[in-house]
């Protein structure tokens, strides 16, 4: 049951089982998985079900200033309790903001409703771009005018709440309100490094090139999957994010180019695997600096996934690269397997026996007297 009811709402009293939820701040670490957090303080209130606007009180939650705290110093000096009053207040409201009801939240807003006031947790743009799937906060951007201390008070910045929730819209609307490099660069600052390699890998050429030339930061990676920029870029459809970020990126070196992610995949394997064959022969020449600065590029590996692939090219340059050592070591693993193998079909032959026996007892040596890979089979 709810602790308490909703004010400007009929709810009915009877429900035997509601979900709990929790404030806005929780609710981005729930819903984004991100790692942000909101105001200090924040209460657990209400519950999560969905309130009809015709079951809305105007009046009543015009009275308590529809549970807006208008500047964020007032909402510091707030009581845990009056916050979670606001909050239950201003609950119907985030129901409408949540199913994107864009026409009632005109309405409220000409009855009074401040856009530019905090609901508890976060302001009312930052509510509009967690849950409104982008409609209600594209038409707030469009219409009402922000400033830069609105856009970033949030930790994570608005900027980033929309990259992780999926507001690719929404993004495009916040960068139009930082025009000029300086200014954009300002909102690439203020983007996690989840946020990043999400961009890099999956927005428009161009909305990735502008925060790249306004200095979006490139030493960061996933922290879910340890995708670096390299990474998501060379597995595009286009070139030219790639190429930027290994011709102009900041310490680009070939180390960070063949990082391997949380499978032991490096951006070569990637791109192989998506079949991005103009970023393939962009890290392929990196593949030779690599070689030179006696830097691990996975090269066994990248081989395999090159055959997979169907790309003799790769192949090709990888073997005379200096893969044809790694190449016969798999043999011989190999043919260790194939012989345990048979042994399972035949365990009283003598001879495979020996043989076997010998590998496993020392692998420094195998029985043509060349070195055997230390590498898992």
């Amino acid at each position: 049951m709810c602790p308490t009811q909703v004010p400007g709402a009929v709810s009915p009293h009877d429900q035997s089982s509601q979900m709990d939820r929790t404030v806005p701040s929780a609710r981005i670490r729930a819903e984004s998985d991100s790692s942000s957090q909101g105001f200090p303080g924040d209460p657990v209130v209400g519950c999560r079900d969905t309130i009809p606007w015709q079951s809305i009180n105007i009046d009543e939650l015009k009275k308590n200033n529809f549970g807006i705290i208008d500047t964020l110093e007032e909402y510091e000096n707030q009581s845990n309790e009056k916050r979670l009053a606001c909050q239950n207040i201003f609950y119907p409201i985030e129901s409408l903001i949540r199913n994107g009801e864009v026409d009632h939240i005109k309405e409220l807003i000409e009855h009074g409703l401040n856009v530019h006031g905090y609901a508890p947790g976060e302001t009312f743009l930052g509510v509009a771009v967690r849950l409104g799937k982008g409609k209600v906060a594209e038409y707030l951007l469009d219409h009402y005018q922000f400033t830069f201390d609105e856009l970033e008070v949030h930790k994570p910045s608005l900027a980033d709440l929309a990259v992780i929730c999926g507001n690719r819209q929404t993004f495009t609307r916040l960068m139009a309100l930082y025009s000029g490099r300086s200014a954009l660069g300002r909102l690439a600052g203020n983007l996690s490094d989840n946020a990043i390699v999400r961009i890099c890998g999956e927005y428009e050429t161009d909305t990735v090139m502008q925060l790249l030339e306004s200095r979006l930061r490139l030493d960061v990676k996933d922290t879910l999957t340890d995708d670096t920029p390299v990474h998501v870029a060379a597995m595009r459809s286009d070139c030219d994010v790639l190429q930027w970020i290994l011709n102009k990126g900041a310490r680009v070196d070939s180390q960070r180019v063949f990082a391997r992610n949380r499978e032991n995949k490096t951006a070569l394997q990637l791109a192989l695997s998506s079949g991005a064959d103009e970023n393939t022969n962009i890290l392929m020449d990196w593949v030779v600096i690599a070689t030179r600065d006696q830097v691990d590029y996975n090269g066994w590996e990248t081989l395999i996934t090159a055959q997979e692939h169907k790309n003799p090219e790769v192949v090709r340059k990888l073997f005379e690269l200096g893969c044809e050592k790694d190449y016969e070591e798999r043999g011989e693993r190999e043919e260790r397997t194939e012989l345990l193998n048979y042994l399972q079909r035949h365990p009283h032959e003598i001879g495979p026996i020996k043989q076997i026996a010998d590998m496993l007892i020392d692998e420094d040596k195998a029985p043509s007297g060349r070195p055997l890979s230390k590498r898992r089979i």
